[in-house]
């Protein structure tokens, strides 16, 4: 979100007594030299009703590792803390220690691992645009999200992706699982290299079904 959403959200939360819950896991991968507005960073008013949810997961790569943290207001911490004791086990202590490092000493990893992802995305969104599928440029995370919309059959993207995978072995998320059916979701996280076969999968799978679509023209 931009600085300008960020503050209208809170404005609102201020406006209407609600709570914002902020989820920074991708708060380090920020592109353009961007920088992730946290709302607890708007204002006393703001932090004290605000609960952020982050982990280790994407910021430091540290996926097989099963941690994340909140951050919250005493009171909601507190009630949070009793809730999540009755339904799950804590965290192992190898976990708990080696995520404590990771945020003490931002590893100079992070950086070359933030520039990669950057220069992956460029590769992707270039090869989309070969493809002839509008994108937009992600500025944090490492997803792309192309319109596909010009390829559907009215079945719409959960049909795409089945038969993409069908087709080519190729997984693609459905934008119909974030609510915009006419756009698939990509993952970047992989390298360049699996990002060029997945897009020459992707071309196969396009042209087939342009070429079928003509037949059936005919």
């Amino acid at each position: 979100f931009t600085p300008a959403e960020i503050e209208g959200v809170a404005r609102l939360a201020l406006e209407r007594d609600l709570w914002i819950l902020s989820d920074e896991i991708y708060r380090a991968l920020v592109y353009e030299g961007g920088e992730a507005l946290s709302p607890v960073s708007l204002s006393k008013e703001v932090r004290a009703r605000t609960a952020i949810i982050d982990g280790a997961s994407k910021a430091f790569a540290m996926t097989g590792y099963r941690i994340g943290f909140l951050a919250a207001p005493a009171p909601l911490a507190a009630a949070v803390a009793k809730l999540h004791s009755q339904t799950t086990g804590s965290p192992n202590a190898v976990s708990q220690h080696a995520f404590e490092a990771a945020l003490k000493t931002h590893p100079p990893e992070m950086e070359g691992m933030r520039r990669a992802f950057a220069e992956r995305r460029d590769f992707l969104l270039a090869g989309l645009k070969q493809l002839g599928l509008p994108c937009s440029t992600p500025r944090g995370a490492f997803y792309v999200f192309p319109d596909v919309s010009a390829h559907l059959d009215g079945r719409g993207s959960v049909a795409f992706c089945e038969e993409l995978l069908e087709a080519q072995n190729l997984v693609l998320i459905p934008g119909a699982a974030f609510g915009v059916d006419t756009h698939v979701r990509l993952s970047y996280a992989i390298s360049q290299e699996m990002i060029s076969e997945a897009l020459r999968r992707l071309g196969v799978f396009l042209a087939a079904r342009r070429a079928a679509a003509g037949r059936g023209a005919r």
